[in-house]
């Protein structure tokens, strides 16, 4: 081991290139003083984890992505850590060099370094300041101190232990990043987790789905009904006994769902009635079925948005209710079925 004073450490920062370009150019300087490298470390440059936390926190906007693609292509600056070590050069009276000899400014002769008069005009020399090196950084090593087991620094707990401040040599926890902490959890959590208001709508959606009964009927024509006195058939009965009805001539129809209704009609199987159909005219009254639909029963069993097909059907039942709109005719069409009648 090196005594301190002979031994320089000096760290030439910036890209791999760059950084060996500085030291080249700085060893040639370093050995004028009969300092010479003994060793080098090359450590490639890394983003720490406070950048990645506030690029991810970023995201949010279109900058995170940008400076993640920018994270990704741009690498930081490495360190290239060299040790130069001080040899004492072979003092040659015979052979003077630039490492061992200093010309006297008299008589030009060539002296040995640290020479107060020379000898060969006796001159009196005054000392000599060595160049102060200033491309670089450098500090005198200091003794080893005793052997630790190495740490691994490349692993994701080191390098957040090192962030948060709970490793490395700096071990001072910083309030801002910890506040970075709590809204990069609160972030993951509420991305990830869903809140408690989301449970209770989904648990209320599902209980009013079980708790929605089917109707009994249309209008306050009861399933399995007789025909009425205020109904006239409109066609005469098949062959499998369907007749269809529809209200007699003047009566006055009754709004459904507080919509004003254009026309209704009557199915009966077996003088039984099975089914209901009612009709609005206009694309606004067809927004207020819907929604009434929608409150009455809840989310559709089937829907299809682009066709204006919406059903509502319940289980261990042949109950259905059906809507559609028919966009030519500005008409919106309500049917109320029970298929176990027929």
């Amino acid at each position: 081991m090196a005594n301190q004073g002979n031994v320089v450490i000096k760290v030439y920062k910036g890209q791999h290139d760059g950084a060996t370009q500085a030291f080249q150019a700085d060893a040639a300087r370093m050995a004028y003083q009969s300092y010479y490298p003994t060793t080098q470390v090359w450590a490639p440059g890394a983003y720490g984890c406070g950048n990645f936390i506030v690029a991810l926190l970023l995201c949010l906007v279109l900058i995170g992505i940008i400076i993640f693609i920018y994270m990704l292509i741009v690498k930081p600056a490495g360190t290239l850590t060299v040790t130069y070590e001080l040899r004492s050069a072979t003092v040659d009276e015979n052979n003077p060099s630039p490492q061992t000899h200093v010309r006297c400014p008299e008589c030009q002769e060539w002296v040995l370094k640290g020479a107060k008069i020379c000898k060969h005009c006796h001159t009196k020399l005054a000392p000599i300041v060595e160049e102060q090196i200033s491309s670089a950084e450098w500090t005198v090593a200091r003794p080893l101190p005793d052997y630790k087991k190495p740490v691994d620094t490349s692993s994701i707990s080191h390098s957040l232990g090192r962030f948060f401040g709970i490793a490395g040599p700096k071990k001072s926890i910083s309030w801002i990043k910890i506040i970075l902490l709590m809204v990069f959890i609160w972030f993951l959590a509420s991305v990830f987790i869903p809140s408690k208001s989301n449970k209770d709508t989904e648990k209320a959606s599902v209980q009013e789905v079980k708790i929605t009964e089917p109707p009994n009927g249309f209008r306050n024509i009861k399933w399995g009904d007789s025909p009425t006195k205020n109904m006239k058939k409109h066609m005469d009965t098949t062959d499998d006994g369907l007749d269809l009805y529809e209200p007699i001539k003047g009566t006055k129809l009754q709004p459904l769902f507080d919509i004003p209704v254009a026309e209704e009609a009557y199915s009966y199987s077996k003088k039984r009635f099975y089914s209901g159909n009612a009709w609005f005219d206009g694309k606004d009254n067809f927004e207020r079925v819907k929604n009434a639909l929608f409150k009455e029963y809840g989310k559709p069993t089937f829907s299809n948005e682009k066709e204006y097909i919406w059903d509502w059907n319940w289980p261990n039942t042949k109950i259905k209710v059906h809507l559609d709109y028919q966009t030519k005719f500005s008409r919106t069409t309500v049917t109320y079925t029970n298929d176990a009648i027929q």
